[in-house]
């Protein structure tokens, strides 16, 4: 049997300034090549987003039942449904993104086009990270990926992947 090792993706989201500074090129790539201004008026994000949490949510149900450790995955659905709220806020706090978006210079010219792409952005951040979540923890399930515990940091179990 061969096991594979992945690398562990950080899903830090960080503020808003951070966001229009390091993920320029991210937004910029949402706009240019699978956004039009139509297609924001229908977006179906939200409901895309929201159905991965469910799905990462029945399969961590899943899991625990056959006693795999799911902390890694649950740290990941509870970092996806805040952000949701912060992707809403965002969508319903246009202006207020207007205005912070203004204050960054390569954003100036165009800080109410960014500031519609916010909630959006984020919806697909939360989208691949869930389905980053859910191929690892099927991995494990299917026993392509196991699991090895590392160490005991305060009644934490904490795993690390390794290849056997």
């Amino acid at each position: 049997m061969n096991f594979k090792i992945t690398t562990v993706k950080s899903f830090v989201f960080a503020g808003f300034l951070t966001i229009a500074s390091d993920a320029s090129a991210g937004i910029n790539y949402l706009y240019n090549n699978v956004y039009s201004e139509s297609f924001l008026s229908n977006s179906n994000k939200e409901e895309e987003a929201s159905g991965k949490i469910n799905e990462l949510r029945k399969l961590i149900a899943k899991a625990k039942k056959s006693g795999i450790n799911t902390l890694k995955e649950e740290t990941a659905l509870r970092t996806a449904e805040i952000f949701m709220g912060y992707a809403k806020w965002d969508e319903n706090n246009i202006d207020a993104n207007v205005k912070n978006f203004s204050l960054v210079k390569k954003y100036k010219n165009e800080s109410e086009k960014y500031a519609k792409l916010l909630p959006d952005f984020e919806r697909q951040e939360i989208i691949e990270m869930m389905n980053s979540s859910i191929s690892e923890l099927e991995a494990v399930m299917r026993g392509e990926l196991k699991r090895l515990l590392s160490h005991t940091f305060a009644g934490i179990l904490t795993y690390n992947h390794k290849r056997t």
